[in-house]
């Protein structure tokens, strides 16, 4: 038996337990990056108008006011033939005038992608020029089917060049292209791993199990000035002061029992 007044020495001294108790909180980990699953419902569609290059000449002077008129499609495919051809939620660019190079930078869209995808089969461009007396002349029109020429979630950003095309069946005067880009923005952001989360990673990972980065975590200066040891218990910390610590009788016994 131990003497009177001490604890046996079968226990091992406080500073050897200390690690062990310390290692049984779970480790500090960095939160799990997800992998894009390309799932449209967490995602927001964008179409933007960029520019117009090589348009038409319309007015006297050999230049155009151009302006695009934007539309979402809704279409019926049949045999690989769009028809049936339906069009809403219209929205413009603003005018530019005498040039046959604009560049508009306009946002047509900005959209819930899993909604606009469902509801809708594309999106139609149709150019003009505008007159200050009568109708805006027509300066091409283009059709961009979702999942053909506008991909889906899969590609994150896209920009294109679509060729301006003439009416069915009309001699309109056509030239030119029109840039539009689409892009896909996740609604719901991963999760980053802060600079200072970083920081105590790196320190734990590069300190022994043993160094003074765990002693430092372990052993705190209390309000009122004491030493004291932070104690995991099933994820609960403890403190306890010093001097509440059992003292360990760690000289050699007399081989009684």
């Amino acid at each position: 038996s131990a003497p009177a007044g001490s604890y046996a020495t079968s226990l091992p001294p406080v500073q050897q337990s200390m690690p062990s108790a310390y290692a049984s909180t779970p480790a500090i980990r960095p939160p799990v990056v997800e992998e894009e699953d390309f799932d449209m419902a967490n995602y927001q569609w964008g179409f933007t108008v960029e520019k117009g290059s090589g348009l038409a000449a319309k007015d006297a002077n050999g230049k155009s006011d151009p302006f695009c008129v934007i539309e979402l499609v809704r279409a019926k495919n049949v045999e690989g033939t769009w028809k049936n051809i339906k069009t809403s939620s219209k929205t413009k660019t603003s005018v530019k005038n005498a040039t046959l190079e604009p560049v508009w930078n306009f946002q047509a869209y900005s959209l819930n992608a899993d909604i606009t995808w469902s509801k809708y089969n594309g999106v139609k461009i149709t150019c003009y020029d505008k007159d200050l007396v009568g109708s805006p002349d027509f300066m091409g029109e283009a059709y961009l089917w979702f999942d053909e020429d506008l991909p889906g979630a899969t590609t994150l950003e896209k920009t294109i060049d679509v060729k301006l095309l003439s009416r069915p069946k009309k001699k309109d005067k056509v030239t030119g292209f029109i840039t539009v880009k689409s892009t896909f923005v996740n609604k719901r952001p991963k999760q980053e791993v802060t600079q200072k989360q970083k920081n105590k990673l790196e320190a734990l990972n590069s300190t022994p199990s043993t160094g003074s980065a765990i002693q430092n975590e372990l052993v705190q200066i209390s309000s009122t000035g004491r030493r004291e040891v932070k104690i995991p218990t099933g994820g609960v910390e403890k403190f306890i002061s010093f001097g509440e610590l059992p003292k360990f009788d760690t000289s050699p016994g007399d081989g009684t029992t």
